[in-house]
């Protein structure tokens, strides 16, 4: 899925140019591919992180990033994770 926006109409705000510089090289090889949200056990972080797993083993190039934290009672499910 490519950016559902045209990037060159907007530019990074300070402390986000590697953001926009990813977004350009966005593609096949050595694509980022991410999730943002509350870190929670009803958003399927622990999903992403078996599929990006799974693709990790035919494409070793791309990379996974999950952004967010946790609130309420989520922070054993947020160590949970980072412990995967």
């Amino acid at each position: 899925m490519y950016p559902g926006v045209s990037l060159p109409n907007y530019t990074a705000a300070a402390g986000f140019a590697d953001c926009a510089e990813n977004a350009k090289t966005f593609g096949p090889a050595g694509a980022t591919i991410g999730m943002v949200g509350r870190i929670s056990a009803t958003k399927g972080q622990d999903v992403f992180i078996r599929a990006a797993s799974r693709v990790n083993e035919r494409h070793p190039e791309s990379r996974f990033k999950i952004i967010g934290a946790a609130l309420f009672n989520d922070s054993a499910f947020e160590v949970g994770l980072m412990l995967n």
